[in-house]
């Protein structure tokens, strides 16, 4: 997807949550030339499975559905271990996803952590089968993981991208421990 100027992004990060906790909250800024436009919010089970699908009934339902054409994340997990399907959220919403990190993505760490989960198996092969579609690219010092998305227009707006993934960080940090804390 060649992304035109102007196009809306949908920054996601979660606030903290405490391990014994069963949920976590989660915002969504909207925005578009680095002014948000709005926002949203949802929750997703702790080390779960249902981020996914939370997320595209959050803003398949939001006043932003059509308007949004990039989803941008801090990794590819929301809750813990409560991994996102990158593909599904590409085809069923109609958008490309953009996952933002300082440290390089490694499967072999994530399926460590994944081993005593209990839904470990199909986690597994739902990340091996996003990452076969997956571009990773090295930008600014972030690893940058690509989907739906061609290499130039995600670079050309990789400033815009780590702003507003940086003020939602802030936003949730500051929801779950009553001020921000820590860098995205």
């Amino acid at each position: 997807m060649l992304l035109k100027a102007g196009a809306r992004i949908l920054a996601l990060n979660g606030a903290p949550f405490r391990r014994n906790g069963r949920r976590e909250f989660i915002i969504g800024l909207v925005a578009r030339m680095g002014q948000i436009e709005g926002a949203l919010s949802f929750e997703v089970s702790i080390d779960g499975d249902d981020a996914t699908e939370n997320l595209i009934r959050s803003l398949g339902r939001s006043k932003f559905a059509d308007q949004v054409k990039v989803i941008a994340t801090n990794g590819i997990a929301l809750g813990g271990l409560n991994i996102m399907d990158f593909e599904k959220i590409a085809v069923e919403l109609g958008v490309a996803v953009v996952s933002v990190t300082r440290k390089r993505p490694r499967r072999s760490l994530l399926r460590k952590a994944l081993s005593g989960n209990p839904q470990a198996k199909a986690k597994n092969a739902m990340i091996e089968r996003n990452y076969k579609k997956i571009k990773i690219i090295r930008k600014n010092g972030f690893y940058v993981q690509l989907l739906g998305i061609d290499e130039k227009s995600a670079t050309g707006r990789m400033e815009e991208i780590i702003s507003l993934l940086r003020t939602t960080h802030m936003i949730a940090s500051g929801i779950g421990n009553g001020e921000s804390r820590g860098r995205a």
